[in-house]
């Protein structure tokens, strides 16, 4: 992995991702999910929040809200947030000669995942890795709601 560091360059914390309900299929998170969309002009990075807290589920709560400001209150329940480790995605993926993603600051908490690669092929065995590491680390909006819920009441 490149140990050269650029300006805004982000190597380690815990990164939010918002996953749609046609991204969860059979209970995984497909590789669509890391998609960089098409539009004019077109996206350049995958959108990610970096988000903090003390335990697993205070990063969830974090996560739920950056996406639900963003997205005005407008979350679908079956929709989901994914939690991943930045310094983890790194040493999964740029295990390779060549480094083939990076994640940047985009006015944090916004950060962005570069893919460094043209090769598609490539592209999709990250898109894969990337789903893998969030399988073990996604909850349902529904359930994020619920838990905030919860934590009020008490």
């Amino acid at each position: 992995m490149n140990k050269g560091l650029s300006a805004g360059l982000l190597m380690s914390g815990c990164i939010a991702r918002y996953i749609k309900p046609s991204q969860i299929v059979n209970g995984g998170i497909n590789a669509t999910a890391f998609d960089l969309r098409d539009g004019t002009p077109p996206e350049l990075y995958v959108s990610f929040f970096k988000v903090e807290g003390n335990s697993v589920q205070n990063k969830f709560i974090f996560g739920y809200n950056i996406v639900n400001v963003k997205f005005r209150g407008g979350l679908r329940n079956n929709s989901a947030i994914a939690l991943l480790g930045i310094e983890e995605c790194l040493e999964e993926v740029n295990d390779e000669s060549q480094d083939l993603i990076e994640f940047k600051d985009q006015d944090l908490p916004h950060c962005g995942l570069y893919y460094l690669t043209e090769n598609l092929v490539k592209i999709q065995e990250v898109k894969t890795t990337l789903g893998f590491l969030a399988q073990s680390n996604f909850k349902k909006t529904s359930d994020i709601k619920n838990e905030m819920a919860q934590i009020e009441a008490k």
